[in-house]
């Protein structure tokens, strides 16, 4: 529209945890804060990082250097069934660790994005759906200000590569994750995420070939008003 304002949201994406200082410097991190506070025409920050990174020191950081911004700390909760994230994610961290980190975003200014798996490994479409569901109300329970549904989708030479090569894994059908936005779309702000990984995967989350293209516009289309 002639005359309107542009305005922007910046992901800074770094395929790790921003708030590691093993791999972003503290200096550089207060240099990229630095360079994106003074962007007027961005709103919008999303930072990722693992929940053992988050510290008072880093989140009073962000909080002072982008205070005129919208920020949103995107936290990988994936399930909150302690037992799915050790046998079939092997994340690291319990959901008890991951409550314990993601209190000092939620009694912040800050916003706290949380990432929700859309079938591990092992489960069934029908568990995962349910998983996924519990787990959305879990995290909107515990302070959560949006959900992500992120779907499984498949790399090379991994656990999921080699079950899928094997037959006995599928990426998740891309109803299951509308399924899972559906039911817990009252509870909060939800997206639907799983097409933006590097590298790029092998496989992403499908459904047949005569109504994908038209589920992944209609998925782009909520995410826009989300």
């Amino acid at each position: 529209l002639s005359g309107a304002e542009h305005w922007y949201a910046q992901r800074q994406k770094d395929s790790g945890s921003f708030l590691n200082e093993r791999e972003v410097d503290p200096k550089a991190r207060r240099e990229i804060l630095k360079i994106i506070a003074t962007e007027k025409n961005i709103k919008v920050v999303i930072l990722e990082t693992r929940p053992e990174f988050i510290t008072q020191e880093a989140v009073s950081e962000i909080e002072r250097i982008l205070s005129d911004k919208v920020v949103e700390i995107g936290v990988g909760l994936e399930t909150k069934n302690d037992d799915i994230k050790e046998y079939c994610l092997n994340k690291g961290f319990d959901t008890e660790q991951y409550l314990k980190k993601t209190k000092l975003i939620v009694d912040s200014k800050l916003h706290l994005l949380s990432y929700v798996l859309i079938k591990p490994p092992f489960l069934t479409e029908r568990e995962a759906i349910q998983e996924a569901i519990e787990t959305a109300k879990f995290a909107f329970q515990h302070g959560a200000d949006v959900v992500s549904f992120e779907p499984v989708s498949i790399q090379d030479f991994t656990l999921v590569h080699y079950l899928y090569q094997g037959k006995v894994f599928r990426p998740p059908w891309l109803w299951s994750t509308i399924e899972a936005a559906k039911a817990t779309v009252s509870f909060g702000f939800v997206r639907i995420g799983g097409f933006e990984f590097m590298p790029i995967p092998k496989i992403f989350t499908h459904n047949c070939a005569n109504c994908n293209a038209e589920v992944i516009s209609a998925i782009d289309r909520f995410n826009s008003t989300s």
